[in-house]
């Protein structure tokens, strides 16, 4: 590790990511609204037997 790197604190963390998470989401809506034909989406979640989590996402 790096001793000189400036550490955030939590909330500036959570901060940022809300933020960029949010530029995303209005980026992907916009984006969608220039799309003229339709679709459908679905969302599956699970956890492995190594307890590992997936999302998987399927747009047609």
């Amino acid at each position: 590790m790096r001793p000189n790197y400036p550490l955030k604190c939590r909330v500036t963390v959570r901060k940022e990511i809300m933020e960029y998470y949010l530029a995303a989401k209005d980026k992907l809506y916009a984006y969608f609204k220039t799309i003229d034909s339709r679709f459908s989406a679905t969302m599956d979640m699970w956890t492995s037997i190594q307890n590992k989590g997936f999302m998987c996402l399927t747009l047609h």
